[in-house]
């Protein structure tokens, strides 16, 4: 029996993933920058959220608005990408290829402009981005309303 074959993502998170590669070393750098300014003799920073102080290898940039996904969509429907991402603008997946990049890099420059003019980040610890997301997909409700 031969061994099944990995299925290619979808052309959205392709797209996404793209987006996050052409803005990394800039995430990376700011973070950085962040933790030269804002740390402590220990090299530590207070979590934006909780204010427990964190090393850099313990925080995590977090777009705290609009939501790095917002950002994705909102700038392929700048382009009227909407339904499907033309020709040419993703690499073709390879072998060995872990991340899809821009294949234009003027496409690549694009969205570290529109990123740089329209994300709101900050530091958090690495875990609370994940429960965030907990949150947001199944809120507590105070008083539920029973149907």
């Amino acid at each position: 029996m031969e061994p099944k074959r990995p299925e290619p993502k979808p052309q959205a998170q392709e797209f996404s993933d793209a987006c996050r590669a052409a803005v990394a070393e800039e995430i990376l750098a700011a973070k950085k920058a962040f933790f030269e300014e804002h740390g402590d003799a220990a090299g530590q920073v207070p979590c934006e959220l909780t204010g427990n102080v964190m090393s850099f290898g313990e925080a995590h940039v977090d777009h705290a608005y609009p939501k790095f996904g917002h950002l994705v969509v909102t700038f392929r429907a700048a382009r009227g990408w909407h339904e499907v991402i033309p020709e040419g603008v993703l690499t073709r997946a390879q072998d060995g290829q872990t991340t899809t990049m821009f294949e234009d890099a003027a496409i690549a420059e694009a969205f570290r402009q529109f990123h740089r003019a329209t994300a709101m980040v900050r530091v958090i610890a690495r875990g609370q981005n994940l429960a965030m997301a907990a949150r947001d997909r199944r809120p507590k409700i105070k008083r539920p309303v029973c149907l």
